[in-house]
């Protein structure tokens, strides 16, 4: 399955901040910066899910990814040598995406969501200079937190919210 996020292509400076319909004040612009060069960063704002209320991301080696992630496989993925790897937890419902129902009609909330970034675009890609830090994968279950990505060692780790 794959999801989309946009993102930029370039991260710099402190991120600057808005307020919210509740008059809090919360973070915009990319989620990092001083990035490996040629690696792009999300913004606050792509990764701002209303139904998420965990959002974490990291930025990963593709060999680190490899190792941690007992679901990825990188001969089936489009090559990288970064990734940003973007979990959150809620309430998901994914009418999106085509799968069987319950038997009682109701759809059933995902609880985790993974969305995995392709974090250094090539430039001689068409894809890649559309969308820079494109969504390569997406992945939604019932599970709960992975543990691996909490163990994964990574060159940025973001708390979202």
């Amino acid at each position: 399955m794959f999801g989309t996020i946009a993102c930029l292509a370039v991260a710099c400076g402190t991120p600057a901040v808005s307020q919210n319909v509740q008059g809090q004040r919360r973070p915009m612009g990319p989620i990092a910066s001083n990035l490996p060069s040629g690696v792009c960063a999300p913004t606050y704002e792509t990764l701002s899910d209303p139904n998420a209320t965990r959002i974490e991301a990291k930025l990963v080696t593709a060999e680190m990814l490899s190792k941690s992630d007992p679901d990825w496989n990188n001969s089936y993925h489009i090559p990288s040598n970064y990734y940003w790897v973007i979990t959150e937890s809620g309430v998901f419902y994914l009418t999106d995406i085509p799968r069987p129902g319950p038997p009682s009609g109701s759809p059933m909330p995902d609880r985790i969501e993974i969305t995995y970034l392709k974090a250094n675009p090539d430039p001689s890609d068409p894809e890649d200079r559309v969308q820079p830090c494109r969504a390569i994968e997406f992945q939604a279950s019932n599970d709960s937190w992975p543990a691996w990505f909490d163990r994964m060692t990574a060159v940025e780790d973001i708390k979202v919210r």
